[in-house]
């Protein structure tokens, strides 16, 4: 409870942890549970921080931890992919649903799987791009966090049914012919959007509705007058990547200063 004035007295700024991990309901309790590899909680008395790696910890061997960790992830989902696969005979499922560790691990995957989706989701808001296609939705989701999005192995049967489970967080629909997701909206936005309707039109009016080429025109450009669906340019493409990576960086800057913090605390 007192990470954010002791992170403030520390460094002299606040501590901005939401512009690099997604903190869902749980808060930065249910956050932090996610990268054990950096932070340890102690349940008593009161959810004590500690971290995982030694004092004096340098970049390099954070970065070598993350990757390890992000590479033990990787190896689990594909022990579940194979051991799903080498199975002879399926047995009948239980009446009651999974159980004990498995409904967990899975509970867990769909979690990091959506929390993902949305940060690709808020990362194309700021670009300024549209809904994601969900033909695309396996590419951008590998290309931002460096590992697949399979929703079988979090034990859904294909991406669409997985997305319309979190109805809160993301839409699933169609554009233009194509099912697409973006992120939810706000309640009050949806509430608005509903109420708002074209008035009718007065008596004698001359003006009328656009013609179907002119509909046609507005609805096949993207938000920068390209035609959907345009391959993006040379520099488009360079400013994505330089952005990514400036993240990246400094999302590792973010995660020193918060180990060197915690470190503090623990002496």
């Amino acid at each position: 409870a007192q990470l954010k004035d002791v992170y403030l007295t520390h460094f002299g700024h606040k501590c901005a942890i939401e512009r690099f991990l997604v903190v869902a309901e749980g808060g930065l309790l249910a956050t932090f549970k996610r990268i054990p590899h950096i932070i340890q909680i102690d349940k008593e008395p009161d959810h004590m921080l500690r971290p995982s790696l030694p004092g004096g910890a340098t970049r390099e061997e954070l970065l070598a931890e993350d990757e390890k960790y992000r590479k033990s992830l990787q190896q689990k989902m594909a022990a579940k992919a194979g051991a799903a696969k080498a199975a002879e005979t399926p047995k009948a499922p239980s009446p009651e649903g999974p159980t004990g560790d498995k409904k967990h691990d899975n509970e867990t995957l769909q979690r990091m799987l959506i929390q993902g989706v949305i940060r690709v989701l808020q990362n194309r808001a700021k670009e300024g791009k549209g809904p994601l296609p969900l033909a695309d939705l396996e590419k951008e989701f590998e290309a931002a966090w460096k590992v697949p999005f399979n929703c079988q192995q979090a034990g859904e049967r294909d991406a669409i049914q997985f997305l319309q489970k979190w109805n809160t967080k993301v839409d699933v629909y169609q554009e233009n012919g194509r099912d697409v997701v973006a992120l939810a909206k706000k309640p009050h936005e949806k509430a608005k959007a509903t109420a708002v309707k074209a008035p009718p039109a007065k008596a004698g009016s001359t003006a009328s509705a656009p013609s179907v080429p002119e509909a046609s025109q507005r609805a096949e450009a993207d938000l920068f007058g390209r035609p959907l669906g345009a391959t993006p340019s040379l520099p488009e493409l360079t400013e994505k990547a330089k952005g990514m990576l400036q993240n990246m960086k400094d999302m590792v800057v973010q995660q020193e200063a918060l180990v060197k913090a915690l470190t503090s605390l623990q002496k």
